[in-house]
């Protein structure tokens, strides 16, 4: 795969409106990930992974894990392809990604092509993730600007009731 732009070159930085962390895909998506991340950097998002991530199961999980405390939502492609399924992660990268992201409660964005006939996918557990809950089967263009519009809403504080009373502190 050709080289990522830096952080700097795409005009993303320290003025970044939030932080979108972009799953692993499988080799088919690979430039349609590149599009979405091109996207995403030019409406001022920061976007990780900012580099590969090892492909030994535990330091996958905790480098993803690393990367989704530091994020605020969790974007991922899918496609009839299954992912690469390890001895160590039986589940695969797609998957696991996933998972990571449900345990630290982020907001999941998932995409697949809406002519996807997801009941004619042979692999039945590609079947499932492609039929998950948070999967959205429309054009990515639609799925592009859903994500910028989550991500630079504005962040409504904690309701805090006005009569809280008195604490004391002993």
């Amino acid at each position: 795969p050709p080289p990522s732009l830096s952080e700097k070159e795409r005009g993303v930085g320290e003025d970044a409106l939030a932080t979108v962390f972009l799953a692993k895909v499988t080799g088919d998506l690979y430039f349609l990930r590149e599009e979405v991340k091109r996207y995403l950097s030019q409406a001022k998002l920061k976007v990780l992974p900012e580099k590969n991530y090892p492909s030994e199961a535990q330091a996958f999980q905790q480098a993803v894990s690393d990367d989704l405390e530091r994020s605020d939502l969790f974007v991922q492609l899918l496609s009839v392809v299954p992912d690469e399924r390890p001895s160590d992660l039986p589940q695969g990268y797609s998957r696991c990604q996933a998972e990571l992201a449900q345990a630290l409660q982020k907001q999941i964005f998932q995409w697949r092509a809406p002519e996807l006939n997801v009941a004619a996918v042979p692999d039945a557990e590609q079947r499932k993730l492609l039929s998950g809950e948070h999967v959205q089967a429309v054009e990515l263009g639609e799925f592009e600007a859903e994500i910028v519009r989550k991500a630079t809403a504005p962040r409504t504080p904690p309701i805090v009731p006005a009569n809280i009373g008195k604490m004391i502190f002993v």
